[in-house]
């Protein structure tokens, strides 16, 4: 775990994670409750900033009673706490197990708000993973420095080969949206 948070530009002193470090100087936490999932007691966990402008996030972790490990995390950031840019980004994680002992990221869920210079908006990014290999046998040239690749052909897929792989449906207004895009290209 990192005890700081790199967003570059967002927050640039970085923000301070509430399992860091340092963390209780900067958060108090209040156990809100326990539930049971396959066997393992999780606990909710309020984050809560002790002071108001630091680079902090507020929200909610649950994390593993026997383990210590974060099961999920719901936190947001706010231009109380040095966020720029945006007025506020929230970040919803949870992690699976993969194998006995190795859990992994599953879902990542981002979304912003803005009001910049009269205009208001908002966003979300998602990404599910899975698949993972956690004993793949890897050699240097397999790395290429490639961060996201979107296939040529990717657009031009239909719906049902999109339903296979989509762990997540569209929203209505992302549906509208493809279809707007598609029309103006």
């Amino acid at each position: 775990y990192q005890s700081r948070l790199t967003l570059d530009e967002l927050v640039p002193r970085g923000v301070i994670s509430p399992i860091g470090e340092n963390a209780l100087f900067y958060y108090r936490y209040r156990l809100e409750g326990t539930f049971v999932e396959d066997g393992e007691t999780v606990n909710r966990i309020a984050v809560i900033p002790r002071r108001k402008n630091d680079p902090v996030f507020e929200g909610t972790v649950f994390i593993s009673d026997d383990t210590w490990r974060l099961h999920s995390a719901d936190l947001f950031i706010t231009r109380d706490h040095q966020l720029r840019f945006l007025d506020t980004i929230r970040f919803r994680n949870t992690w699976m197990k993969v194998e006995e002992g190795c859990w992994m990221p599953f879902s990542n869920h981002f979304r912003f708000t803005f009001d910049l210079f009269g205009f208001k908006g908002a966003g979300d990014i998602l990404g599910i993973f899975d698949k993972y290999d956690v004993h793949a046998t890897l050699k240097p040239d397999d790395f290429t420095g490639e961060v996201l690749k979107v296939e040529a052909t990717s657009n031009k897929k239909d719906s049902v080969y999109w339903d296979q792989f989509r762990p997540v449906p569209l929203t209505t207004e992302e549906q509208r949206d493809y279809v707007r895009s598609d029309s103006v290209r």
